[in-house]
């Protein structure tokens, strides 16, 4: 019975751990995206012509969120060999799938919230993702049905999300 309650012990510590670490690298983020560089970083992705226009070098400031981008899977490494205790060359295989559902999922389920800040629709996209994996597994699924179980979930938050925007455009 030790055993069993030091190992969910641990498992709730990791849990409090991770979710202290990405709300506080998603304040600092939020706070960075609002002084004039971060607002400079995001012009850069929706009009580059315009951070040119204001006499900045828009390769410079790509440049800065690529450093941004790396430093951020950088910890985010060293956080799972942290955890895990072992480093394996093959770990990030399938995090930018990962990346890419959390950010699709996020923004399509928050769309239409103007409240919710892109970075929290990410974060509970991720945590969506990763739940509906989780069913998945728990459900017994083998790896090659994991995957369609994952573009299934693409598919039905993209036709939600496209429902929800053809539902704006005709009202």
């Amino acid at each position: 019975i030790m055993a069993i309650m030091g190992n969910s012990s641990l498992i709730y510590r990791k849990f409090v751990v991770a979710l202290i670490l990405a709300v506080v690298v998603k304040l600092i983020l939020d706070w960075y995206l609002k002084t004039k560089s971060g607002l400079l970083l995001r012009a850069v992705g929706d009009n580059a012509t315009l951070v040119t226009t204001l006499a900045k070098d828009k390769g410079n400031v790509k440049l800065l969120g690529l450093v941004i981008a790396n430093a951020l899977v950088a910890l985010s490494g060293a956080v799972v060999c942290q955890e895990q205790r072992a480093f394996s060359s093959t770990m990030g295989t399938g995090q930018v799938v990962f990346g890419l559902a959390a950010v699709i999922i996020g923004t399509t389920l928050f769309r239409k919230l103007s409240f919710v800040k892109a970075t929290t629709a990410v974060l509970v996209g991720s945590v969506f993702y990763k739940a509906c994996i989780q069913v998945a597994i728990s459900l017994g699924l083998p790896a090659n049905l994991l995957k369609l179980a994952t573009a299934v979930l693409f598919l039905v938050v993209l036709v939600l999300g496209n429902k929800q925007k053809g539902g704006e455009d005709r009202a």
